[in-house]
């Protein structure tokens, strides 16, 4: 009985964790949707790099920034 509840524990801790992480990923989605928006290449690359600061060097916004020609240093 106690494998189980522990195993219950550790499976829902899971889920939870995933659920953050999906949380997190649209809203990391929308901002940078938002940036990309903006009118002005020095505004959205502005933008997107305090962005790709903000959440710790993502290189999801990196690469888009740089795909996009709009490269910060």
């Amino acid at each position: 009985m106690g494998l189980l509840l522990a195993f219950h524990q550790v499976v829902n801790g899971a889920v939870l964790k995933g659920d953050l992480q999906r949380k997190a990923a649209a809203m990391h989605a929308e901002a940078a949707w938002r940036c990309n928006a903006m009118r002005g290449l020095k505004a959205s690359a502005g933008c997107l790099f305090q962005l790709n600061e903000a959440s710790g060097g993502d290189a999801r916004v990196r690469g888009r920034t740089i795909a996009a020609g709009e490269a910060v240093e």
